[in-house]
């Protein structure tokens, strides 16, 4: 099975299949593109993105494979190609990108971005998506203005970063969809399943029935599985609090006391 359509393709639920005589099945994403690192070319950074401004992040990549993939790609028993051109209007609002320096080289941590328009540049084979650091998004999470991961020297307590990533410099791969899926699952199938190049946002479709968030107890202690100091699970357990309240469930906070006696 081929799938060449645009935007949110809903869930792909794969349930009660049974696969007989030497069989499989194979579903596999055509509106998906590979990114390679010994040609595509990072154009523009991000310089000290918004949030998280750890590391400049690329943000135009220039890619003639990533091109030629897109244009020609078909789906087998179609003669139309996938996208229509250069100009394919489909494709706008739908571009999901994962981005990453080659391994050799160190620079940089991966770059994400979201739901966005992927053939915004006039220029051939060139892409641009913002990295999700570099948009204002704290209207949709909370946590983009608060939350910085980062490694620090014990001796003097400098930040340590890895070097950033230049303009012009080649070395980027990673992965380029125009389509989405809510999630996948596979129960009570048997015999080989393929399932290849999807980009699965969980936030986008996924919801729970209901929510249940314990308040902490005052009696914290530490322990093979709470490392982290008293203050330190309070943020966690604030930063939790929030993205359930950014995805709607903030009528399920309860607060429940339990008393354990010997």
């Amino acid at each position: 099975m081929e799938v060449g359509s645009f935007g949110d393709l809903g869930n792909l639920e794969l349930h009660n299949f049974r696969i007989e005589e030497g069989g499989s099945i194979e579903i596999i994403n055509r509106n998906f593109a590979r990114m390679y690192d010994v040609s595509s070319e990072s154009k523009t950074v991000a310089v000290n993105p918004s949030y998280n401004a750890s590391h400049d992040l690329a943000y135009r990549v220039s890619s003639l494979d990533t091109s030629n993939t897109l244009t020609d790609t078909s789906c087998v028993h179609l003669g139309t190609t996938v996208l229509s051109g250069a100009g394919d209007t489909r494709a706008a609002g739908n571009g999901n990108r994962v981005l990453y320096p080659k391994h050799n080289l160190r620079k940089a941590p991966l770059s994400v971005a979201l739901g966005q328009s992927v053939l915004g540049t006039a220029v051939a084979n060139r892409f641009d998506l913002a990295p999700y650091e570099a948009l204002d998004y704290t209207a949709f999470d909370s946590t983009l203005g608060s939350i910085d991961i980062s490694a620090t020297n014990q001796a003097t307590t400098n930040t340590i970063y890895r070097d950033t990533l230049g303009t012009d410099e080649v070395g980027l791969g990673g992965c380029l969809y125009i389509n989405t899926l809510g999630k996948i699952t596979v129960k009570n199938c048997d015999g080989p399943i393929y399932i290849r190049n999807f980009f699965v946002d969980a936030a986008k479709n996924s919801k729970y029935d209901k929510v249940f968030l314990l308040e902490m107890l005052s009696s914290y202690e530490n322990d093979e599985y709470r490392k982290e100091s008293f203050e330190e699970a309070k943020k966690i357990h604030e930063y939790v609090k929030e993205t359930y309240k950014k995805f709607g469930y903030v009528k399920y906070y309860t607060y429940i006391c339990v008393t354990i006696t010997n």
